[in-house]
């Protein structure tokens, strides 16, 4: 991983000592030879006027060598202070890449130029998902060389008539000149989230990252600079909202709905206090003989003005202001209590799932939350499954390992979840104490017609069955997904075709039929 570094003006002193020196020798050398010629002319000549007042010459010409050597010295470090500032105004001193000022003048005449032969301009603003979590563990020194490397890679993915620029932060901000094709577009995008797909090595360990893209185009987005930037700005943060890793255009709705999440936001920080929030469960289910093996805890937000918002909506929100760890606490602590419950009034003991965010993963005392709150509700560890995204885990593997081990020795079950959408390396999760993986629901939608999700799904369940895991498929809808599962060996399923998601009362009832 490359070093950042501002960029240094080479020593000037040195040379400029260096000359005054030189002077100073000569002027002590010519004094010594005018000594001499002082006798032999000191007879009454045409010389003798100059030679008898020769020490002011030479203070004069002395005085001229050093007064032109300053100037020529004190100018040109002048001129060239005055394009390092340049420069500095206009590059990035982490990156080395223009800066959002050198960006917004050459969108500004992008747009001119496109406005006289009715051209297009595409903007792309991109922003590294989860970058602050790195910036959190590792440190602000080895997030800063990440952003240097990450900015190599971009570069090298950047086509003729693009420009990349750093907008600050984890933020970077593509021109392309006589762009607008969607087809194009998409090109772009796809070129730059494949160029962070491979991982970043740093001491030896493996760090994944992935970058959100909001794209607008000029003159549909947007008819000035200010508003391009707006717009795509918008299209990426929706992009993060729907999980990142994506691009996503702009679209006239995109404003009112930006405005709609920063009301979220700020409601949102007011729902745990007014319980606001309702915890619904979901059965999962044996393929082997039928019976209910296990429940997942999901979400709802019963808010009093947008009854409609969904989990997918304002979990994106609560990771974004950090609201995510207290109410991540609240779900594992009310999944344990309500599990106990059950068990208490009589019924089967089963496993509850909870999801554990980015920034609860990355809590250096979670191993000790989980023991604390098994404690108070009195619920067994083997009764409780936490389900950590490929993504997180893959992040800071060591750390990783050292987190699961504890969870191991304490009795929690940990569930790889979403697998199949990140980008792990067998031999790192091999090296994971994990028990489950959880087939993301995108490739159960496309079985049994889709010949890549079908490929994908039957490799998964083989790979895991020889790895002593067991696999548990999400998103399960028609009877033809189920018969599939079946045949190609998977052991649990989760899904609409068994039951949505019940609040306590009513999963209750399910339990007892």
């Amino acid at each position: 991983m490359k070093k950042s570094s501002i960029p240094q003006e080479p020593p000037r002193l040195r040379s400029f000592a260096l000359l005054v020196v030189l002077c100073s020798f000569a002027v002590g050398i010519l004094f010594f030879i005018f000594e001499h010629l002082l006798v032999i002319l000191s007879a009454d000549t045409i010389l003798s006027p100059f030679v008898q007042n020769y020490r002011v010459w030479l203070l004069l010409a002395f005085s001229g060598v050093i007064l032109f050597a300053v100037i020529r010295h004190y100018g040109g470090a002048l001129k060239r202070d005055e394009e390092t500032i340049a420069h500095l105004a206009h590059y990035d001193t982490v990156t080395r890449l223009p800066n959002r000022e050198s960006f917004q003048g050459r969108l500004e005449q992008a747009i001119i130029d496109a406005r006289r032969v009715g051209g297009e301009v595409e903007v792309s603003y991109l922003d590294l998902d989860r970058f602050r979590t790195i910036v959190r563990t590792l440190g602000l020194s080895v997030a800063q060389n990440l952003l240097c490397d990450v900015a190599e890679r971009l570069s090298k993915a950047m086509g003729e008539g693009e420009f990349l620029a750093h907008a600050g932060g984890d933020e970077f901000m593509v021109l392309v000149f006589e762009g607008g094709a969607p087809d194009k577009a998409k090109g772009l995008a796809s070129r730059l989230l494949e160029s962070i797909r491979a991982p970043f090595v740093f001491d030896g360990q493996e760090l994944h990252l992935a970058v959100s893209i909001g794209i607008a185009i000029y003159p549909h987005d947007g008819e000035d600079s200010e508003a391009l930037l707006k717009n795509a700005y918008a299209a990426m943060n929706r992009a993060k909202e729907m999980g990142g890793n994506h691009y996503q255009f702009y679209f006239s709705d995109l404003s009112a709905y930006s405005t709609l999440t920063l009301l979220l936001e700020n409601r949102l920080r007011r729902a745990l206090e007014e319980e606001e929030f309702v915890p619904l469960y979901q059965p999962q289910v044996s393929l082997a003989d039928g019976r209910i093996t296990g429940m997942e805890v999901l979400v709802s937000w019963k808010h009093p003005a947008h009854p409609g918002v969904t989990p997918s909506e304002f979990i994106p929100l609560a990771e974004e202001s950090g609201l995510i760890e207290p109410i991540g606490e609240w779900i594992l602590r009310t999944a344990c209590l309500q599990n106990r419950r059950w068990q208490l009034a009589g019924l089967p003991p089963l496993r509850v799932a909870v999801n554990v965010s980015a920034r609860q993963f990355c809590r250096s005392n979670l191993v000790e939350l989980v023991k604390e709150v098994l404690g108070v509700t009195g619920l067994e560890a083997r009764w409780l499954a936490l389900e950590i995204t490929e993504t997180v885990l893959m992040q800071d593997v060591e750390e990783t390992i050292n987190t699961l081990n504890g969870l191991k020795e304490i009795g929690v079950h940990v569930t790889v979840d979403d697998f199949g959408t990140g980008y792990s390396s067998l031999s790192y999760l091999k090296r994971f104490p994990i028990q489950t993986l959880k087939l993301d629901k995108s490739f159960v939608t496309g079985i049994p017609v889709d010949a890549d999700a079908t490929a994908i799904t039957a490799a998964v369940i083989a790979m895991a069955h020889a790895m002593s895991l067991s696999v548990i498929a999400e998103g399960v809808e028609r009877e033809e997904q189920w018969t599939y599962l079946v045949e190609k060996g998977c052991d649990e399923v989760q899904g609409y075709l068994v039951s949505r998601p019940l609040p306590a009362e009513q999963f209750a009832v399910f339990l007892r039929r």
